[in-house]
């Protein structure tokens, strides 16, 4: 899989910038990212299998969890975030938030969360999360997505080991055609993704969409 955070953004960004109306950015954002939360669950210690939710079914138990974490970004984290990407209060790091637009995030606490707005998030929600697993499947060594229907490894050819890295924190790491393949999205994906921020920031589309 590419990089959870940046890189899985990409593709939903570009929707986000294209129909704004029609689909919440948070939601997409963080469908884009659940099926990476034990990822993040394991930072903590908190005991959930790997791969836990990358698959169609298990996704019903993150939904309610997702959309809880989408008003808490809203109302709460997005605008901390743009508080201190303004006025160069965290220096050098202040500045490279507000050159992605960070510093303009905190409007999105006056979001109106209604019935309406329910219905957009939990379909872009959704779509987010198609667009993670779409984007995993050619760098998994594994298909993971209608389990327990069904489930299936790729290709031999695909999971050979060709050498294997030590690396700096991460220790011994296998090449293999996927590990490659993660390596490439997360790099081209993630470079799209900080490109469309930019686009956002210089074309004012957070105040457009949130504004008006």
């Amino acid at each position: 899989m590419p990089s959870s955070i940046l890189s899985h953004q990409a593709p939903v960004l570009q929707l986000k910038i294209r129909w704004p109306r029609k689909f919440d950015g948070t939601s997409l954002c963080v469908g884009s990212f659940a099926p990476d939360f034990e990822w993040f669950l394991s930072l903590f210690n908190i005991g959930v299998a790997e791969r836990t939710f990358h698959s169609i079914g298990e996704m019903v138990y993150i939904f309610p969890v997702s959309l809880v974490l989408v008003v808490l970004l809203d109302k709460v984290l997005l605008p901390v975030a743009s508080f201190f990407a303004k006025n160069n209060r965290l220096g050098l790091f202040s500045r490279c938030l507000s050159f992605f637009g960070v510093d303009e995030w905190q409007v999105l606490k006056t979001k109106k969360m209604d019935a309406r707005w329910l219905v957009k998030a939990s379909y872009s929600f959704v779509i987010g999360v198609l667009s993670h697993f779409l984007l995993d499947l050619p760098s998994h060594g594994q298909i993971t997505y209608f389990e327990p229907l069904y489930s299936a490894e790729m290709p031999a050819w695909f999971l050979h080991e060709y050498a294997r890295l030590e690396l700096p924190l991460l220790g011994f790491e296998e090449v293999t055609i996927y590990n490659l393949l993660w390596l490439a999205l997360t790099v081209i994906f993630g470079i799209v993704a900080l490109n469309q921020l930019r686009y956002i920031k210089k074309h004012k589309l957070i105040a457009k969409w949130y504004r008006t």
